[in-house]
């Protein structure tokens, strides 16, 4: 079993796969996700994580890893925009829910008029409103 992450840097990596090697000769090939809402997203950095071999007696070993994928900066641009408009939404969604979990509702309405952001569904903003 094991994980491969990827990135633009080495300290902001999500996970791409999720998976394991079968105990035979054949080789193996995996996809690895490579879109965030239906975008590319750029990945500069990619790390794979073994996490279980197949036995106590056994020793992980990575023999061979090839990677596809396009280099092309015109093409890789548009990825980058899009992927750092996103981490900055995802980014003030993050502080929105903060903001309103700890009551600090003046700093949650100005945050969400500035921005434009929504925290979640506007139906799932009323059912909060309701119960809360």
């Amino acid at each position: 079993k094991f994980k491969v992450y990827g990135g633009l840097t080495e300290d902001h990596l999500i996970e791409l796969l999720d998976n394991g090697l079968k105990n035979d000769h054949v080789p193996e090939t995996f996809s690895v996700r490579n879109k965030i809402d239906g975008n590319h997203f750029p990945c500069r950095f990619v790390k794979i994580v073994p996490i279980q071999a197949w036995g106590p007696s056994f020793n992980f070993s990575i023999w061979f890893v090839e990677l596809y994928g396009e280099d092309d900066w015109l093409k890789v641009k548009d990825c980058m925009n899009w992927y750092n408009t996103y981490r900055e939404r995802e980014a003030i969604r993050l502080c929105l829910k903060h903001f309103r979990q700890r009551h600090y509702m003046e700093a949650f309405q100005e945050l969400t008029k500035k921005t434009k952001v929504a925290l979640e569904h506007p139906l799932l903003t009323e059912l909060h409103d309701l119960l809360v």
